[in-house]
């Protein structure tokens, strides 16, 4: 879920109504941001990345401990990967080609193995 705050205030002029508009305008975003950090930051549906700033791929090795190219399109370097799903005992690591801001380089332990990753 994302915090969407709506910010529906325009002052007109300085009165108990206005006042009190502005007051119930900051209450609706207070409620709304609340809502979301408690228990609602996610990482997305699997496809599509959520409020965690980050990239779902899917990915098969088809060569053990080669390096495979992945298109991110983060639009800067990532930080890290986190495995989300496998399709058989695996492991995952980063290869020899230094990551950009659109690619990112992995190894993968077994050939034909395909995994879901998190991107971030």
């Amino acid at each position: 879920m994302k915090a969407a705050p709506d910010l529906d205030f325009i002052t007109v002029k300085a009165d108990d109504t206005s006042l009190s508009r502005f007051a119930k305008m900051l209450q609706k975003v207070y409620r709304n941001l609340v809502l979301v950090i408690n228990g609602n930051i996610g990482f997305g549906d699997g496809t599509h990345a959520d409020n965690i700033n980050g990239s779902w791929v899917s990915v098969t090795f088809a060569s053990a401990n080669t390096d495979t190219t992945i298109t991110h399109n983060l639009g800067r370097i990532p930080v890290g990967y986190i495995v989300m799903t496998k399709s058989q005992a695996c492991d995952v690591y980063t290869g020899s080609v230094s990551a950009t801001k659109s690619q990112i380089t992995l190894r993968g332990t077994v050939a034909g193995t395909t995994v879901t990753l998190f991107i971030i």
